[in-house]
């Protein structure tokens, strides 16, 4: 865990932003939200003792550029099988469809890569970022 703990910080501020959780079924809204903030209230301790180890930010990039493709097929090869079995793969219209959400309409790809963008800075610390806002705007939810 101590290994992954920057892009778990990452990826619980992003999980707790509106546009993400907006389409989400209510209950597991919640599991996110909670999820989420348990995270970043423990923010530092697991990354803290992963930054004494040797060679850490050496190994936090080697283990984004290994997981990056491999997420990437986690989402990409069901999203072709689907189209397959649709008979779509050869069609342009579901990629386009996609391109203009992901990139025009809903920017969720742009807005996503922004929100990432930042933990790949060496220095980087959980710690330097201000989340009493966003635990306050869900808290206040709950």
């Amino acid at each position: 865990r101590d290994r992954y703990q920057r892009r778990v910080h990452g990826a619980a501020r992003v999980t707790l932003q509106e546009w993400i959780l907006a389409p989400t079924h209510p209950v597991m809204r919640e599991v996110l939200e909670w999820h989420a903030l348990e995270e970043l209230r423990y923010k530092s301790a697991a990354f803290e003792l992963h930054e004494r180890r040797p060679w850490a930010y050496t190994r936090l990039v080697i283990a984004q550029v290994i997981l990056a493709p491999v997420m990437l097929l986690l989402v990409t090869v069901p999203w072709l099988y689907i189209l397959w079995t649709q008979r779509m793969l050869f069609t342009l219209s579901p990629y386009l469809d996609l391109f203009v959400w992901g990139f025009l309409k809903e920017r969720f790809f742009l807005l996503l890569f922004c929100e990432m963008l930042p933990i790949v800075d060496p220095g980087y610390h959980p710690d330097h970022t201000d989340d009493a806002r966003l635990v306050l705007r869900v808290r206040s939810r709950c």
